[in-house]
C-alpha cells in the first residue's frame, strides 16, 4: 500500500508541476518573444534550459555543501553527474569518474556526533532545495529586468524553471523509483532516534571508508539498528546493507546471507538498495552452495535493468565474476568481468571498497578452483 501511494505522489506532483510549468511557459514566451526568428529562440530556450538545469544540479549539492558546513558537518566528497571530488585521508581533494544510478548528483559528509538521539539534519538533508529556491528566485528577478535582452532574459528563465523543478522533486517528501529523495530523508528523521542513528552511521561509514578504511575493521555497533527500530524505514534498511555488508568483507557469507535473506523479503526497500541486496545475495548464495537454483529468479525484469543501469559498480561485477565461475562455469566469461572491474576500479573513488572486492573475487575463484580438484 504505501509503495503504491509513493507512486501516486510522484505522479500527481510530474504531472502537476509540468502542467503549471508548461502554461507559464506558454504564456511567458508568448509575452516576449515578438521577434520574427521566433523559431531560433525556442531553440536557444531549449539550449539554455539544459544548461541551467545541469547548472542548478551543481547548486543542489553545493546547497548541501554549504548548509552541511554551517551545522557542523565535514566535507568528504561532491559530485555532479559522474564528476565527483574526494577529499582522503592525505587532506587533499582529488578528481574522480564515478556515477550512481538514481542520482543526477550528491554531496556526502562526514556527520557531527550522534548525542542522546539528537544530531542536526534538516538543514543539510534540505541545504539543495533551499539553494535552488534562492538561486530561482534571484534568477526571476533578472528575468524581469532584462526581458528586453532576450539572450539573457531566456537564459535567467532557464535556471529560474529548472531550480524550480529541482526543489520541488527534492522538497517535496517521496520515494522515486530509485531512492527517497531530500523531503523524504527530512521527515523520517524528526523524533525518530532509530531512523536519525542510522542517517548517522551511514554518513560516517561512508566517511572512514573514503579514508581508506574496510568495514570489516569498523565498531560493530555502528551496524546494530536500535532495539524497536523500524524496517521497513529506508535509512534503517541501509543500515541493515551496510551491515550484511560488513560480514561479506569478514567472509562471513552465512551471516550475510541470512541478513540478506531478512532484506530481500522487505518490499519497502528502495530501488537501489533492493538490486545491491539481490546482487549481495546471490553472491553469498554461490559462496555457500545455498539455493542456488533460485538465483534466475531473483532476477527479474526489474532487476537486469538495474544491472544495466551499475554496469560499473565494483559489487556488480564481483557478483558476474561470481556467477560466471560457479554457475556458468565459463572462465573465459569470468575473465572478461575480471578486465571489466579492472577497468571501473581504476576510476573508482575508495582503494578500501576495490581491495574488499578484490577480494570477493579472489574467494569466487578459489571455490571454482576446489571444485575442479
Amino acid at each position: 500500500m504505501r509503495k503504491k501511494s509513493s507512486s501516486v505522489i510522484v505522479f500527481l506532483v510530474s504531472a502537476g508541476l509540468c502542467l503549471v510549468m508548461g502554461i507559464l511557459l506558454g504564456e511567458i514566451l508568448t509575452d516576449i518573444l515578438q521577434e520574427e526568428n521566433t523559431f531560433f529562440w525556442y531553440l536557444y530556450f531549449c539550449a539554455a534550459f539544459m544548461f541551467s538545469y545541469l547548472l542548478e544540479l551543481a547548486v543542489h549539492e553545493g546547497g548541501h555543501l554549504v548548509f552541511g558546513l554551517l551545522s557542523g558537518y565535514r566535507f568528504v566528497s561532491y559530485r555532479v553527474g559522474s564528476y565527483m571530488w574526494a577529499k582522503k585521508s592525505d587532506g587533499k581533494v582529488h578528481f574522480y569518474r564515478f556515477s550512481l544510478a538514481g542520482t543526477g548528483g550528491q554531496c556526502l559528509m562526514g556527520p557531527p556526533d550522534y548525542n542522546d538521539g539528537k544530531m542536526p539534519q534538516f538543514i543539510y538533508n534540505m541545504g539543495g532545495v533551499f539553494a535552488n529556491l534562492i538561486t530561482a528566485g534571484i534568477a526571476w528577478l533578472l528575468f524581469l529586468l532584462t526581458k528586453n535582452v532576450l539572450w539573457i532574459s531566456l537564459v535567467c528563465l532557464g535556471i529560474f524553471m529548472s531550480g524550480i523543478i529541482l526543489a520541488v522533486f527534492n522538497g517535496v517528501p517521496m520515494r522515486t523509483a530509485m531512492i527517497d529523495n531530500d523531503g523524504k530523508n527530512a521527515l523520517s528523521l524528526r523524533k525518530n532516534p532509530a531512523a536519525l542513528f542510522a542517517f548517522w552511521s551511514s554518513l560516517k561509514v561512508n566517511e572512514e571508508i573514503n579514508y581508506g578504511k574496510r568495514l570489516r575493521d569498523l565498531p560493530e555497533e555502528w551496524f546494530s539498528a536500535p532495539e524497536g527500530a523500524d524496517h521497513t524505514n529506508a535509512l534503517v534498511t541501509a543500515l541493515d546493507l551496510n551491515a550484511s555488508s560488513r560480514l561479506l568483507d569478514k567472509k562471513d557469507y552465512a551471516g550475510a546471507k541470512k541478513k540478506l535473506d531478512e532484506l530481500t523479503k522487505n518490499e519497502f526497500l528502495p530501488g537501489v538498495n533492493r538490486y545491491l541486496t539481490v546482487n549481495d545475495w546471490i553472491y553469498c548464495a554461490l559462496m555457500t552452495g545455498e539455493d542456488i537454483d533460485q538465483i534466475d529468479s531473483k532476477m527479474d525484469k526489474t532487476m537486469k535493468k538495474m544491472e544495466k543501469a551499475m554496469k560499473n559498480s565494483l559489487s556488480v561485477i564481483r557478483t558476474k565474476y561470481a556467477v560466471s565461475l560457479l554457475k556458468d562455469h565459463d572462465p573465459e566469461k569470468a575473465e572478461e568481468c575480471a578486465e571489466e572491474f579492472s577497468k571501473a576500479a581504476a576510476y573508482y573513488p575508495n582503494a578500501a571498497e576495490i581491495e574488499s572486492e578484490k577480494e570477493l573475487m579472489d574467494a569466487a575463484k578459489a571455490a571454482f578452483d576446489a571444485k575442479l580438484k
